[in-house]
């Protein structure tokens, strides 16, 4: 096990996302370590590498910016969030299909919503996504929590904006002004 977490610290130390989830799926073959288990020590090594403040950590690029996709990454790192972030989401609203698909796949697993029940439902394409979440969730897990909470208010944002846009485009200036209010009441106290 000594040479595996090696290697994984190894991996830990590249930026190269894609090539490390590669050389996490063929360090788990090659040693016979369930995949999961390799992944779950790569990114203890990982959160630990970023605590103590390591390049890696410096030098990374988030991977995404939307907050669908940073929704699903703390789902898949935390999968405790999973109800409250599902109670929450409205899942029609989301704009990535493959997000939608795979929230919609989670919705249906009950309590099992680790890993592995994600993996073991999802399609070829959104394992990918899963993969690629799970060694780089986009976000610092310290603050899961608030990272969640600022997803939602930028969903809301969103769709207030949306909304603003249809009632100027239709002439509704008695739903503009109400709409404009609300995103000016909304954003003065930070919701």
């Amino acid at each position: 096990m000594d040479t595996t977490r090696e290697a994984l610290t190894l991996i830990a130390g590249g930026t190269d996302v894609l090539a490390a989830d590669e050389m996490l799926v063929e360090l788990a073959a090659r040693t016979g370590i369930h995949e999961t288990a390799v992944r779950e020590e790569f990114g203890k090594i990982k959160n630990k590498a970023s605590r103590e403040g390591s390049p890696t950590r410096q030098a990374k690029a988030t991977l995404l910016n939307n907050e669908e996709q940073l929704l699903l990454s703390a789902v898949i790192a935390f999968p405790g969030k999973a109800d409250y972030v599902l109670s929450k989401l409205d899942i029609s609203d989301i704009k990535d299909k493959t997000v939608e698909s795979l929230f919609r796949k989670l919705s249906l697993l009950g309590e099992e919503k680790d890993l592995d029940h994600i993996l073991g439902v999802a399609d070829e394409v959104e394992r990918r996504i899963v993969t690629r979440l799970s060694v780089e969730p986009g976000f610092d897990p310290e603050h899961v929590d608030k990272n969640i909470e600022d997803c939602f208010r930028r969903i809301e944002e969103r769709k207030l904006d949306a909304r603003l846009r249809s009632a100027r485009t239709s002439n509704d200036a008695e739903l503009a002004n109400s709409l404009l209010i609300k995103k000016r009441f909304t954003e003065g106290i930070g919701l």
